[in-house]
């Protein structure tokens, strides 16, 4: 359980009763817890913590009262918030990191537009100190971004790098200082330009956490680049001499000159030539010299196909003719000898057949009802029918006569 507890000074006639009303509350939320306190103020626009851990013997209100004295005894000549929690320890050690009010990014100064009442819709920039305290009650285990729950461990890892300033500390509470900072704007160009990349540009994004570990969120360089074009283009709008006659007009105007300013341009300016003429020196292409026509091949003088000798029949009695016989004598038409172009077409588009053996009895394969009618197309190397038959020296069919 924690307390927490505030006191906003309005009427500074009051200011002598500040000490009384924040011990007699800061005593009252000690009931939630009394581990350790703290309090924090703003002067000159700066704020002012004070934080402390109780001890076995001490106690917390006076050792918190003592320690914020000076604040207190000073005049007050504005009005003035202080803002106090009281700790006891739910999720980790009642020590000085746990102890609020938290603050996740150091101050800064920054230029911040505020509008002017006096006017229809005219800001006006001052340079002023910029920090975030927060006091909060419970524990921060999730958080949801974009559709997505960020556990309090994935917060740890994701808002350093939004934030672009390092954790604190490990506890939980600081996570909620800086999930404030993100949403808190307050007429600041960069926090405002980063609370649009965040919960606008990255709904259209992949995962945070994804962006996260593919270290594709924006950089700390990146983010001042987008905030240097959006407040130049502001200042622009605020220096015109026609003043808007409306905040919403203003908001309209703002946001198509911001449109216009965003928007890729699809077709870019080319480089200028700096020679007007594109050809000062033209110089005469050599005519393209005509291809020579190819002769056309003359087509190939079919052979006539000589009459195909008898087939030697060694046991009719008939003695073999000499002389080569034609190897296309038993081919079929498609085969038989037509110049060597032609044949070469003809073997490379015959379809494959089982070869038979050929015959030495009938060399007409259509007489013969056993034959191929289409024999392979493969040349035959031995030109005698006859494949086995060795070469007889004795033209005499009767190879073995008698002695006289």
């Amino acid at each position: 359980m924690c307390g927490n507890f505030g006191l906003l000074l309005l009427n500074l006639a009051a200011g002598g009763r500040i000490d009384e009303l924040l011990d007699m509350m800061l005593r009252v939320t000690m009931a939630r817890g009394a581990q350790s306190a703290g309090l924090v103020t703003y002067r000159d626009g700066k704020g002012t913590r004070k934080r402390v851990v109780n001890g076995k013997r001490t106690d917390l209100c006076d050792k918190l009262m003592q320690m914020f004295a000076r604040e207190l005894r000073r005049k007050f000549t504005k009005p003035t918030i202080f803002q106090g929690h009281t700790r006891f320890a739910t999720t980790s050690i009642a020590g000085f990191d746990g102890c609020h009010p938290h603050q996740f990014s150091p101050p800064r100064q920054a230029e911040v537009w505020r509008y002017d009442p006096s006017t229809k819709a005219t800001f006006k920039p001052s340079t002023c100190n910029v920090e975030t305290f927060i006091t909060h009650n419970g524990d921060l285990d999730f958080f949801e971004l974009q559709e997505v729950l960020i556990p309090l461990s994935g917060l740890q890892a994701l808002l350093p790098a939004l934030l672009h300033s390092p954790l604190p500390n490990s506890g939980d509470s600081v996570c909620v200082a800086g999930l404030l900072e993100l949403m808190r704007t307050a007429g600041v160009w960069k926090d405002s330009v980063r609370f649009g990349y965040v919960f606008g540009a990255l709904e259209w994004a992949a995962s945070p956490m994804v962006l996260l570990n593919n270290n594709e969120l924006w950089s700390a360089q990146t983010l001042a680049r987008v905030t240097a074009l959006f407040e130049e283009e502001w200042k622009k709008v605020m220096a015109r001499p026609e003043e808007a006659p409306s905040l919403e007009a203003l908001r309209a105007l703002f946001t198509a000159t911001m449109q216009d300013e965003l928007r890729p341009n699809p077709d870019p300016d080319p480089i200028p030539n700096p020679n007007p003429n594109p050809n000062p020196n033209p110089t005469p292409k050599p005519k393209p010299k005509p291809k020579p026509t190819p002769n056309p091949s003359p087509k190939p003088t079919p052979t006539p196909t000589p009459t195909p000798n008898p087939s030697p029949n060694p046991s009719a009695g008939q003695a073999a003719r000499p002389g080569r016989r034609d190897p296309d004598a038993d081919a079929p038409p498609p085969l038989r000898r037509q110049g060597g172009q032609a044949r070469a077409h003809a073997l490379a588009h015959a379809k494959p057949q089982a070869r038979l053996p050929l015959t030495l009895t009938n060399s007409n394969p259509k007489s013969n009802p056993n034959s191929n009618p289409n024999p392979s197309p493969s040349p035959n190397p031995n030109p005698n029918p006859n494949l086995n038959a060795s070469p007889n020296p004795n033209p005499n069919p009767n190879a073995n006569p008698s002695p006289n």
